[in-house]
């Protein structure tokens, strides 16, 4: 059974309750309204079995050996995506986001409720209320949904050096991650990606890892589209887990083709001016994990640089949290795509990303070193992003002179 239906299936009891909860919820609300027997409680039963359709659908297509609609399903067909795939996550984001605005809804009328004396006339008021909020969540999912997936945000840092020269001020790295190049993010996609880093004008370009999602096809083509990013000095990339599960020479190959430098477990060190910038790069995967003493081995190779960056796809928290100590500068990763979908139960995100690493998107500083975790362009398991729109991380680097004069 594939791992994306074994996941669905696992998950399935939960959403199933969190609809409960959201369908009777909607259900008493429109019946305060309505007469018992009309049409849009009929056609609430209608939208939440479709929003609940996907997995009995993938089930079934397992059952009966129709593997080839499943894939389409799995991996992206228009058709299926805005049948099937795109209503269940619609319908999923929703009632999990309503179910803590509901209880707290629930709250505030019962109190309400213990100082009015007409009743009926709240009730109604408490139906018209609910069904308002209901409607204005599924506008806000709606939209964020299409903007977060389709367009991406920039996210800017400066970082100040002692040992970096003022005549190199302004040196600007960015940080990518994460392409899934696939029949969801295709060329035209990450083109889009591309012209914004490019009007960046970046100095170095680091991208750490997930070329594609799946398919041999889609690596030159997502490998040509990054070839057309222009930096000053050089494109750097290292392993995904999604690049070591489909072809990684093939992945290693195609960059190369397309003017990136790939790394894998090693330091290099790139001359600026005269002043040197040293780089490690990890490949740190499910498949294949380092331990602190072989980054402490390899932070200590070549001459002290101007600046020191480590690069690694997953933001492993003991990695992370050695590298402040062994001088490196900056840390860029990436894996988590921002949590790609983020609930924000009770005004805290929750979502899977952060049950596996404890640092899971966006700018951090440890101990004087600036940890980045870029959310990447594409997608997986979700076909779509929420809270988590894709994003290009700006680091600037300058001196501490420079930063004094400043203020």
């Amino acid at each position: 059974m594939p791992w994306i239906l074994r996941m669905l299936l696992t998950i399935v009891p939960l959403i199933a309750l969190v609809h409960l909860v959201s369908y009777f919820a909607l259900r008493r609300a429109l019946r305060r309204l309505l007469t018992a027997d009309a049409t849009p409680p009929r056609l609430l039963k209608f939208l939440y079995g479709w929003w609940i359709a996907l997995p009995a659908v993938l089930l079934l297509l397992q059952v009966t050996g129709l593997k080839e609609i499943q894939r389409a399903l799995f991996y992206g067909h228009p058709l299926g995506d805005w049948l099937l795939v795109y209503p269940f996550w619609f319908g999923l984001i929703f009632s999990a986001e309503f179910l803590p605005l509901f209880l707290a809804f629930e709250g505030g009328w019962f109190a309400i409720r213990r100082f009015t004396g007409n009743r009926t006339n709240l009730d109604r008021m408490k139906a018209v209320s609910l069904l308002s909020m209901a409607l204005g969540l599924m506008v806000y999912i709606a939209v964020t949904i299409y903007t977060d997936t389709r367009q991406e945000t920039v996210a800017r840092k400066t970082v100040s050096l002692p040992s970096w020269p003022a005549a190199l001020d302004g040196f600007r790295i960015v940080h990518i991650s994460d392409v899934q190049g696939d029949n969801r993010t295709g060329p035209a996609r990450i083109r889009q990606y591309v012209e914004r880093i490019n009007a960046l004008k970046p100095d170095l370009v680091l991208f750490t890892g997930d070329l594609i999602t799946r398919g041999r096809e889609h690596v030159p083509v997502a490998a040509g589209a990054l070839g057309q990013i222009h930096a000053r000095y050089a494109k750097i990339a290292c392993m995904g887990d999604h690049d070591f599960w489909t072809d990684p020479a093939l992945v290693r190959d195609e960059l190369e083709k397309n003017g990136f430098r790939f790394l894998q477990d090693t330091t290099v060190i790139l001359s600026l001016k005269g002043t040197p910038l040293q780089i490690t790069a990890l490949t740190e995967i499910y498949r294949k994990r380092t331990e602190v003493e072989v980054l402490q081995r390899l932070a200590t190779d070549g001459v002290k640089p101007g600046i020191k960056i480590l690069m690694m796809h997953q933001p492993t928290q003991k990695l992370v949290e050695a590298a402040p100590g062994l001088q490196f500068d900056i840390i860029a990763a990436g894996h988590t795509h921002g949590g790609q979908v983020v609930f924000w139960n009770w005004l805290w995100p929750l979502t899977p990303g952060r049950w596996e690493n404890g640092y899971w998107r966006g700018f951090h500083w440890l101990s004087g070193t600036l940890l980045s975790i870029n959310h990447g362009l594409g997608l997986t398991f979700a076909p779509v992003r929420y809270q988590a729109p894709a994003n290009i991380h700006v680091i600037e680097v300058q001196s501490v002179q420079t930063a004094q004069d400043e203020q």
